[in-house]
C-alpha cells in the first residue's frame, strides 16, 4: 500500500460531499473534515481511515450529533410554534407554545 498524501486523500473523497481541511500526517493523527452538503457545512475531527476505509460520513447529516436549542429553533422557523423549554436530548420532552393569535396553548413533546 502506498503512503497517503493530501492529494490521494482528496482524490478518494471525490463524490463523497466531504472535504479535507487538515493536512494528512499519518494513520494515527486525526485531521479536520467538512461536510459539503448545502446547509450543513458541519466540521469534525477524525482519523482519516474512518472516512476513507469505513465510509463514514457527516455525523450531522446522519443524525448522530446532539441537537442544540438553535437547531430546534431553526427547524421551527416558518411555523406558529415556539420552543419555550431547553432541549436536553431526544428522549426528554420540551415545552412549546402556539403562536397563533388568541391561542397561546403550551404543551410538552
Amino acid at each position: 500500500m502506498r503512503k497517503l498524501t493530501n492529494e490521494i486523500v482528496d482524490q478518494k473523497l471525490i463524490g463523497r460531499n466531504i472535504k479535507r481541511l487538515g493536512n494528512y500526517i499519518d494513520t494515527r493523527t486525526k485531521i479536520e473534515f467538512e461536510c459539503l452538503v448545502f446547509g450543513c457545512e458541519y466540521k469534525w475531527i477524525t482519523l482519516p481511515y474512518k472516512i476513507l476505509t469505513e465510509k463514514h460520513g457527516c455525523h450531522k447529516c446522519a443524525g448522530h450529533i446532539k441537537l442544540t436549542n438553535f437547531d430546534v429553533d431553526t427547524r421551527l422557523e416558518g411555523t406558529y410554534i415556539k420552543r419555550i423549554g431547553n432541549y436536553i436530548n431526544n428522549n426528554t420532552k420540551i415545552k412549546f407554545e402556539c403562536l397563533v393569535i388568541g391561542c397561546g396553548h403550551k404543551w410538552s413533546a
